[in-house]
């Protein structure tokens, strides 16, 4: 038992390997490109609501200006 406890620390305190730190660093760049895609979603959903705002409130300007 004292054998599996030290080899469990052991492998706890070596350095990663160059395999585990590039797995590691991929998830880090998918999770990263998932939130920019995010956020370019909600940017072209916000320029469509100001464009069709800025239509509305022109419309209704000139409507009552007519």
């Amino acid at each position: 038992m004292f054998r599996i406890f030290f080899a469990d620390l052991v492998r706890m305190l070596q350095p990663p390997t160059t395999i585990k730190l590039a797995e590691e660093e991929l998830e880090q760049a998918k999770r990263e490109l998932l939130r920019a895609h995010s956020s370019q979603e909600y940017a072209r959903h916000m320029a469509n609501y100001h464009s069709e705002r800025i239509e509305r409130l022109t419309d209704f300007i000139e409507k009552q200006k007519a």
